[in-house]
């Protein structure tokens, strides 16, 4: 999180350490794995202005990358100034996450990679009240043991398994959190509908 004397020695130590742990001596050395060091900080480290950049051993003179085993990426956030509606690749994306994540209060529009969503979601989690966690649970739990029902009936053939199979995994989710008295907002971020399709199941269920 913040700079201390002797920052790249130390990141190098790390990676090297980590390399050279992967065998025991007398092993053999092919069955060493590349290493790769991944460093996010949150103060300016090297002179060029780049937010990302990445790191390897070269040839001073051809610049050849034989010595490749061992390569360092760092994300310099105080650097990184996109916002949200400027956000294009994945890294962008995931970057802007990591640094703007506590600040926001709805996930970004432009956020359509799963893993992203859900890493908003649990980010969301840990401002949420004591009661809104409970519901949360509940509504997982209520969720879990729901699909368990569903999967039963549909074996025996049931109709009710039929009918109920037809909602999509989204729905099921809004339901739970609805039947465990969940705000709509919060209901709408944590089954990934909008906050209208929210309602509208709310209203058709009521």
């Amino acid at each position: 999180m913040a700079s201390a004397k002797g920052f790249s020695k130390r990141v190098q130590y790390y990676a090297a350490r980590d390399y050279s742990m992967q065998i025991d001596s007398g092993d053999k050395y092919h069955l060493l794995k590349p290493t790769f060091l991944i460093g996010i900080l949150d103060f300016k480290h090297f002179d060029c202005e780049k937010y990302l950049s990445n790191h390897a051993t070269l040839d001073e003179e051809t610049y050849e990358n034989i010595l490749d085993d061992i390569k360092y990426t760092f994300i310099e956030l105080p650097k990184f100034k996109l916002k949200a509606d400027e956000l294009k690749t994945l890294i962008e994306k995931w970057i802007f996450f990591i640094k703007e994540a506590e600040n926001l209060d709805v996930i970004p529009e432009n956020t359509d990679d799963e893993g992203l969503i859900e890493a908003y979601k649990d980010a969301d989690k840990h401002s949420w009240q004591k009661e809104e966690l409970v519901a949360y649970d509940n509504a997982f739990i209520a969720e879990q043991d729901e699909r368990g029902r569903l999967e039963f009936a549909e074996e025996r053939g049931g109709e009710r398994g039929i009918e109920k199979g037809k909602l999509s995994e989204k729905q099921e989710v809004a339901l739970r959190c609805l039947k465990n008295n969940m705000p709509i907002e919060l209901t709408a971020q944590i089954s990934g509908l909008t906050v209208e399709q929210v309602k509208k199941i709310e209203k058709t269920n009521r």
